[in-house]
């Protein structure tokens, strides 16, 4: 349906209620260069599209349903909603302002003119539709079960312009089932108005009647006469055509006293006391009434024209609001002409407005404005007394026009090229200029040939397969793109599960267990007849959420005094862990360049996640890298330091306790450092080839040779949570060894010690015996001697004394902070 000249302009838009304007209440009126709308507001809008300018904007007391326009006067009628009709003089000049603008300068800036109810010229809060006809204002009010038509004219007091009612006719509303509006879910009739229409008999001047020629027409005689007698015939009165939302489809003369009553159509209903004639009932709301000419192609004027020169209408259409029409027109039956109602039912619906222009009607849905001629077409093998000029089609073929949501449509003026122009208001608001062809494909088909045809055919099959083809690729690329934001979210899901948990941990809130952690342990491993040690990793995943491939759990070994030196990294490619499952890894302990391990080690268990994996998996180009910042995010899970307690290689072999030689132990561990100080500064002399150490073996050599002993007391009172769950069987020494190696990988298998002696070896091979006994001290209080724990180091190096001794030391205060020990007055000593 497209052509060259089809073309739609949006002129300006407007303030619309919420939810779009509504079906029957709105209006456009065309004269000259000036619109004059009113867009279910209180507001009425008048526009120059000459200037494409605003030119006027009145302000009414309530919502604005329909306009009349009286050029001859210069006055505007306007019903509002729920209050009355109102008169407003349209004296341009006083109604606008001149203001200077800096960007247009004189340009004319409207202002709003408030209404008030001295305009008021019917007040009646029940009309809901009105016409004027020969200085009489017909209104429709809906009072209680039925419709009363009431008459106004002017009152006879010139200072005063209101309008007194002097006669009034009712018809009873018809209750049926109605259908319900899909869009709003209320009852059409509730929502629609009454639509009037005025038709004049032959001769009779209706251009000092409103401007407004989509509410009146002049009919040919035999239908005038056919419908509504020769009485109103040769009294020239005009007749009132109501169609209401109930269906029914009445006409009431103007000058109804002097005639006798006459009824056609299917449902002939008439009320012979108030002159009102059901002539047809279409069973839904009535939306649209106009008279048309349909055996004639006006090329070159408008219907204002038309009556000019004598054209007169010889049908009149009726449309309801769910599709069904009506075309009333005069037939020849045996010999005799009488009134044919010929119905027809568009496809579409529900229909919102319409519009005749020559033997064309348009109409709008909420979807489409659609196009149907209104006449048969002649066939090229028909003679020309085969078909009579302006018979009725027995089926219709409405043509889109790809213009969509009109919600109110008026003719504006029909150019010499033979379009018509239309003025049209959307359910937006906003106000466009539609040009439309007369025939749009008419002169298209005569010049389209099959080799044509069969070019552009394949024209468009070829269009449609590349863009199918685009959108394929497009598809395609939006699903790899959807997946890829769905694998992201749930990466930062897990990150945001992991962090909290750790905020909610240092905020000291108790938890069972971490959503994601990782386990740490040592142990040692035996290969190829060597012991080695190994770092054992278990991530364990009780999250609700699966750690698909692109997660990377990475092994830090840090060492130094103050764990700042990196020894060895090891990563572990996660390979789609779900929820309660747990992946384990083991990391070799290695030595040092010296041959010796530097301890403690502090070992990182940090979960790594690339953004390189989402772009390669889910193939997406290398510019989209730069909306994720860096290669990518890595949490910390935990973090563990591996002292020598970790790393002994425990011996299940017995000792006796009587075996245990005592070493007579100086009786202040200053004296011991201060010896033990001493001793090795005498290494360093240039003379002395030999030093003093204090031990079992009084002299060593340069390098000293062990074995070495220290000593650790520590009372009772602060091991009371360690004893609470000892037997009463159990030996409390062995009890508080055991406790010391809980976190050795080999504790098993010294659990069932009966002697307090542990026995093992370091990573360099040297001998290490720890022994606990409870002793009482007597020179560290003033109130008497406290009960302790004193454990025994003794080991062949001297090294290895140093690292076992701070890791107890590490274990007592790690168990001080923990427990949130404060004993003031107590001290950790040691003796070596």
């Amino acid at each position: 349906m497209t052509d060259s000249r089809q073309r739609v302009s949006y002129i300006a838009g407007f303030h619309c209620p919420a939810g779009g304007l509504s079906v029957g209440k709105t209006q456009i009126i065309c004269h000259r260069y000036e619109i004059y709308m009113c867009n279910g507001t209180e507001f009425c809008y008048i526009y120059d599209r000459q200037k494409l300018t605003l030119k006027a904007v009145y302000r009414f007391p309530n919502v604005v349903w329909r306009l009349e326009l009286k050029p001859n006067c210069n006055h505007l009628y306007t019903l509002c909603a729920s209050d009355g009709i109102y008169c407003v003089s349209l004296n341009t000049e006083k109604r606008l302002i001149k203001e200077a603008d800096s960007e247009a300068e004189g340009a004319f800036v409207p202002v709003v003119i408030p209404i008030d109810l001295t305009c008021c010229v019917v007040k009646d809060s029940d009309i809901t539709a009105f016409i004027i006809v020969d200085e009489t204002i017909v209104a429709v009010a809906k009072v209680q079960h039925s419709w009363r038509i009431k008459f106004f004219k002017r009152s006879d007091l010139e200072a005063t312009q209101k309008y007194e009612r002097f006669d009034d006719v009712e018809i009873s509303i018809v209750q049926r089932t109605r259908p319900v509006s899909l869009s709003s879910g209320t009852d059409d009739n509730d929502e629609l108005l009454p639509v009037l229409y005025c038709v004049y008999p032959p001769a009779a001047n209706i251009l000092t009647e409103s401007c407004h020629s989509n509410e009146r027409a002049i009919l040919e005689t035999s239908l005038f006469s056919l419908l509504f007698g020769v009485d109103a015939t040769m009294l020239r009165t005009p007749v009132i055509l109501c169609g209401f939302p109930d269906g029914q489809f009445c006409y009431l003369p103007l000058k109804r006293h002097s005639l006798s009553v006459m009824s056609y159509g299917p449902s002939e209903v008439s009320n012979c006391k108030t002159c009102v004639v059901v002539l047809h009932q279409l069973e839904q709301p009535v939306i649209f009434i106009q008279a048309q000419r349909t055996n004639q192609h006006v090329q070159e004027t408008d219907e204002r024209a038309q009556n000019e020169a004598g054209v007169n209408c010889n049908c009149i259409v009726i449309v309801g609001h769910h599709g069904r029409m009506v075309v009333i027109k005069a037939s020849n039956k045996s010999e005799m002409q009488v009134p044919d109602f010929r119905q027809y039912h568009l496809g579409q619906s529900p229909i919102l407005c319409g519009c005749c222009v020559g033997s064309y009607l348009y109409y709008s849905t909420s979807s489409e404005l659609f196009m149907l001629e209104l006449v048969c077409q002649k066939d090229s093998q028909d003679s020309e007394d085969s078909i009579q000029s302006g018979d009725l089609p027995l089926s219709l073929f409405p043509a889109s026009l790809n213009i969509c949501s009109v919600v109110n449509l008026t003719v504006s003026s029909i150019t010499s090229e033979g379009d018509t122009e239309f003025v049209a208001l959307s359910t937006a608001g906003r106000l466009m200029v539609c040009r439309l062809p007369r025939c749009p494909d008419k002169g298209r088909c005569d010049t389209l040939t099959a080799v044509k045809a069969s070019q552009k055919i394949k024209e468009l099959l070829s269009g449609i397969g590349s863009v199918s083809d685009r959108a394929t690729s497009v598809s395609k690329a939006i699903q790899q793109k959807n997946k890829a934001l769905a694998h992201l979210n749930q990466v930062l899901n897990v990150i945001s599960l992991v962090l909290s948990s750790q905020k909610s941990l240092g905020e000291g809130e108790q938890q069972c267990r971490q959503p994601i952690g990782c386990c740490v342990s040592t142990k040692w491993n035996r290969l190829l007849r060597q012991d080695s040690l190994i770092i054992c990793c278990s991530l364990e995943n009780f999250s609700g959420f699966t750690l698909e491939e692109g997660w990377t759990l990475s092994i830090q070994l840090l060492t130094g005094s103050d764990s700042t030196s990196m020894a060895a990294t090891s990563s572990f490619p996660v390979n789609k862990l779900i929820s309660g499952s747990k992946m384990e890894v083991t990391v070799p302990l290695n030595f040092g360049k010296n041959g010796q391990l530097t301890l403690p080690v502090r070992v990182q268990c940090i979960l790594f996640y690339s953004f390189t994996e989402i772009l390669e998996k889910h193939n997406l180009p290398a510019t989209e890298s730069q909306v994720l910042n860096g290669e990518g995010t890595c949490i910390i899970l935990n973090e563990y330091n591996i002292d020598l307690l970790h790393c002994l290689h425990l011996s299940c072999s017995t000792v006796s306790e009587t075996a245990v030689p005592d070493y007579g132990f100086p009786a202040h561990p200053v004296e011991v450092f201060l010896k033990s100080s001493q001793n090795l500064l005498g290494q360093n002399s240039k003379t002395a080839d030999k030093t003093q150490v204090y031990g079992p073996d009084s002299t060593i050599e340069r390098n000293p040779v062990g074995p070495f002993v220290a000593s650790i007391k520590v009372s009772c009172n602060l091991l009371e949570d360690v004893l609470k769950d000892c037997s009463s069987g159990s030996n409390p020494n062995c009890v508080v060894l055991l406790w010391l190696m809980s976190d050795n990988a080999e504790v098993e298998t010294v659990k069932a010690l009966k002697v307090p002696v542990v026995c093992g070896t370091t990573p360099d091979r040297s001998n290490v015996r720890l022994l606990a006994k409870k002793v009482s001290l007597m020179d560290l209080c003033f109130e008497g001697p406290i009960s302790a724990f004193e454990i025994h180091l003794e080991c062949a190096s001297l090294s290895a004394l140093c690292h076992l001794h701070c890791a107890i030391i590490g274990r007592i205060r790690l168990h001080f902070s923990t427990e949130h020990f404060k004993a003031p007055g107590y001290s950790l000593q040691s003796t070596a």
